[in-house]
């Protein structure tokens, strides 16, 4: 029995070789081949930029090799439509042009290194190939921890939808660009009805695992574009982006109505629970978070209390108007 059998051995580089010289591929096919002591990589070929971001779409590859100069990309952003095309991935430049500038902006635009046409042999270029990975491996964990503690900064706990504070930041940023194009948008505050019902027959569980899906429902009822979030025990607030008009918002409060209603097992038991939601309109009906919360919030409770459940349109000069349903 040989004495390497049933050992561990390290998968194969997948290299993926971006070059459309058939002299320049033909010596790093060589490079490869000689640097890498019985076991070389897996090169796969892409000739032109678009092959190149169909290929990566399609699989991944350890380490993509990318000359700057091809039929259809020219400079370092080839490397930044290489990332697009798959995020992460790890890139190392290849290019006949000499001096720190074009290196420096490969980086810059998200190479991991570069590498000279012809100026190192294959064992240097396959040990910076293995660096570039590793590095990359590092930054995308680095990247990881910096987006799980951003979700964990800025989500409510319970639920998973926007906390108070990523509202207030998206607030702040949709007012300012409202502002700007003179747009209209809209925030919707959502109260349940039926909530502590649920909570004192069946528990705080119950009613913390009824708050997921509301939360749940609410994500699938609004746009891609608008922001869910939670701002009290049983109450969210919809951020409804602009443009908006008011057909627009009626639309996606009805929709986010009939979601919440359609709720009606949790945990094994049976609920009956609605929404009652107030609207207001930037910038008829407040200009700054505090103050759309403020008049959803009255518009809301006219909804709750006054009479047939529904939605509310916030109205200035009489407190509130309410829904023809």
């Amino acid at each position: 029995m040989p004495a390497d059998r049933g050992r561990h051995r390290t998968p194969a580089l997948k290299i993926l070789v971006v070059e459309d010289s058939a002299a320049d591929l033909r010596l790093l096919r060589e490079a490869l081949q000689e640097g890498a002591n019985g076991h070389p990589p897996e090169v796969r070929v892409a000739r032109s930029m678009a092959e190149a971001e169909t290929a990566v779409r399609a699989e991944a590859f350890d380490c993509v090799l990318l000359d700057l100069s091809l039929p259809d990309g020219d400079g370092v952003d080839n490397v930044r439509r290489m990332r697009a095309a798959r995020a992460g991935q790890t890139v190392v430049v290849i290019s006949g042009e000499e001096g720190e500038d074009i290196a420096l902006q490969a980086l810059r635009h998200g190479a991991q290194d570069y590498l000279q046409k012809g100026r190192y042999g294959g064992e240097v270029v396959l040990r910076l190939v293995r660096h570039a990975i590793e590095r990359n491996d590092q930054l995308l964990t680095v990247e990881r921890e910096r987006d799980q503690q951003f979700r964990l900064a800025t989500r409510d706990t319970l639920t998973g939808v926007s906390n108070r504070r990523l509202l207030q930041q998206l607030a702040q940023h949709t007012i300012a660009q409202s502002r700007r194009h003179g747009w209209r948008f809209a925030v919707a505050f959502l109260d349940l009805d039926g909530f502590k019902h649920v909570n004192d027959r069946w528990g705080h569980a119950c009613g913390d695992e009824l708050l997921r899906q509301v939360g749940q429902a609410l994500g699938n009822g609004v746009r891609d574009i608008d922001t869910v979030a939670r701002v009290g025990g049983d109450e969210f607030l919809l951020l409804l982006a602009p443009p908006l008009e008011l057909e627009a918002a009626q639309k996606v409060v009805e929709r986010v109505r009939d979601l919440v209603g359609g709720i009606t097992r949790v945990d094994g038991h049976e609920v009956n629970v609605s929404a009652s939601v107030g609207l207001a309109f930037y910038p008829d009906h407040g200009q700054t978070l505090e103050s759309l919360m403020a008049s959803s919030d009255r518009a809301m409770y006219r909804a709750k209390h006054g009479g047939p459940k529904g939605w509310v349109l916030y109205a200035p000069l009489d407190g509130a108007q309410r829904s023809a349903d």
